[in-house]
């Protein structure tokens, strides 16, 4: 491994642009903006909450990727990485020292966009809403999840825990917990559709899992599709999606007028036949995992953008 990172300052910015592997924010973008829309539908939304919310998750996000690429260097899982994008630490491009100071950074300014979220929010909040310790440990449960899926002596990641967290932290937490922070109440509808992005999330980090089974088992990192193997992982990626499609439906059902609900779920169906194609060509183009993760991203705040759209076209009328 090279023991120091490039000296030129543009090589520099490149290599940490890659690092913060800008092509998984879009997760973090469909997550705040599908706490907006459950707020919208209430007629509580607040357009500087949703900015304070979106720039705390794009923040814990960053982090998350940083302390990847920082955990996984130091297990080894990246040493040997052939289809995935290069990781900085692991291929030498960012000291070691370098990467804590910028996850040292980064911790920081999720907590204080965290403290400035807050400050919005909870003054007009009621009851158990309105605690500063449980939102305050909520975020900190968020930032050590986020280190310690890959990262410290016992990650998580490395036992197949990644999924479960990622479908918590991504789903049920950052929906409908950013909804109540705009004064929302739990619905039925709403679980529905914090449960499927969190399933749809959880369904890109196992493409990414699928990708990396050769290297994340030679390191002793044994995520779920590690442990499945990629056939088995393939059916299993299948069934993320089936549910995440079932979740969605009541949304839709319960949320839309029977046009947009109708349209929305064609979109889907189209979208998911040709992600399917594409993947059953991946273990002969491995590449590809990587092309569909970052589609399945960027769908995912598409399909949440649109259902926003149509829930203010509606409520609107």
């Amino acid at each position: 491994m090279p023991s120091q990172p490039n000296p030129h300052p543009h090589a520099r910015i490149t290599v940490w642009l890659a690092a913060l592997r800008l092509r998984t924010l879009p997760l973090a973008g469909a997550a705040m903006l599908a706490a907006a829309m459950l707020a919208w539908q209430q007629q509580v939304f607040q357009a500087a909450l949703f900015i304070a919310s979106l720039s705390t998750a794009v923040l814990l996000q960053i982090f998350s990727n940083l302390a990847n690429d920082y955990g996984d260097a130091a297990h080894g899982a990246d040493r040997q990485r052939r289809h995935g994008p290069v990781r900085a630490v692991a291929a030498g491009l960012i000291a070691p020292l370098h990467m804590r100071r910028a996850l040292l950074g980064c911790a920081l300014l999720c907590m204080a966009s965290g403290l400035w979220l807050l400050a919005i929010s909870l003054p007009a909040l009621h009851g158990w809403a309105a605690q500063w310790w449980l939102w305050l440990l909520l975020g900190t449960l968020a930032l050590l999840a986020a280190w310690a899926y890959t990262a410290g002596h016992r990650p998580y990641g490395y036992v197949g825990l990644g999924d479960a967290a990622v479908w918590l932290f991504f789903g049920l937490l950052a929906v409908l917990g950013g909804s109540v922070l705009y004064g929302a109440a739990i619905t039925w509808p709403a679980v529905a559709a914090a449960n499927a992005l969190g399933l749809w999330c959880t369904a890109v980090l196992n493409i990414n899992n699928m990708r990396d089974i050769p290297t994340d088992l030679a390191a002793g990192k044994h995520t779920i599709a590690a442990r499945l193997g990629l056939r088995r992982a393939g059916r299993y990626h299948a069934v993320l999606l089936g549910l995440a499609a079932a979740s969605w439906g009541v949304w839709l059902y319960h949320s839309l007028p029977p046009m947009a609900a109708i349209l929305l779920a064609s979109a889907l169906l189209l979208f998911y036949r040709h992600h399917d194609h594409a993947l059953r060509s991946a273990p002969q183009r491995p590449h590809e995992y990587n092309r569909q993760l970052a589609q399945l991203s960027l769908f995912i705040l598409l399909w949440v953008g649109a259902n926003a759209l149509a829930m203010g076209s509606f409520h609107a009328a």
